[in-house]
């Protein structure tokens, strides 16, 4: 494991340094990635191709994009928004090695063995990692918005209602993944108990934007939509736990 760390941000000039001496090294791929973090790990040693081991991964870092996008946006940071927009490729490529593996462990009922997965298993995970990586991306669209309200004060009231929106939101997503990967039912279940309160919240947001100009009103309801997905995406994770461990 290599991990590379700064006292305050990695710039996005020591981001692409990295990355590129990153691609020129086989097998080589990051596993957690932060504002001021990169940890590599060589995936070439079959244990680290655990399909366990790669959607944590997965999971680790659109956890941290979703964290920052959101921070971004409501301290107008647009060199952090910046900075979740360029972990998205990683989390891609996860899911893309996920992909792959997932493919072998079906064809190769050895691997299977080795890795401890049933072959009946290998969708779930494939299903699983599909919405985190579309997390990602709600994430990196509100990264974008982040951009777009530089400058904007937003008032205190907004700013609060939106941070706990976001917290109990980032507490589903969480608890989501940990429900499926521990089994965990009552865990899983307990993800829709949330929706009320994020109703209230996304309402109690919706009518303190009429106090912003119109284009940034319509801007902060596109990202409570893009909330409400990263919600949405994280009950349908829960429920492949509810529907598989009844």
């Amino acid at each position: 494991i290599i991990s590379v760390e700064t006292k305050d941000r990695i710039t996005p000039e020591q981001r692409d340094i990295i990355k590129r001496a990153l691609s020129r090294l086989v097998g080589l791929e990051i596993i957690e990635e932060n504002y001021g973090k990169i940890v590599m790990q060589c995936l070439l040693e079959p244990s680290a191709l655990s399909p366990e081991k790669i959607l944590r991964r997965e999971h680790l870092i659109t956890s941290s994009m979703y964290r920052d996008a959101v921070t971004a946006l409501l301290d107008r940071d647009v060199q952090l928004a910046k900075n979740v927009i360029a972990r998205d490729n990683e989390v891609d490529r996860l899911y893309f090695l996920l992909v792959r593996v997932l493919r072998t462990i079906i064809q190769n009922p050895g691997l299977s063995e080795k890795l401890d997965i049933h072959p009946i298993d290998c969708l779930d995970y494939r299903l699983v990692a599909s919405l985190i990586e579309t997390i990602a991306d709600l994430s990196l669209q509100i990264a974008e918005y982040a951009i777009k309200f530089e400058g904007l004060e937003l008032s205190s009231e907004i700013s609060k209602a939106l941070y706990d929106l976001y917290k109990i939101i980032h507490e589903a997503y969480e608890n989501a993944v940990t429900s499926f990967l521990s089994r965990n039912i009552s865990l899983a279940e307990s993800i829709r108990d949330k929706e009320p309160l994020i109703k209230e919240l996304s309402r109690k947001i919706e009518s303190l934007s009429d106090t912003l100009p119109m284009e940034r009103t319509q801007n902060l309801i596109t990202v409570l939509f893009l909330l409400s997905r990263i919600y949405d995406n994280s009950v349908d994770i829960s429920d492949l736990t509810t529907s598989k461990y009844p």
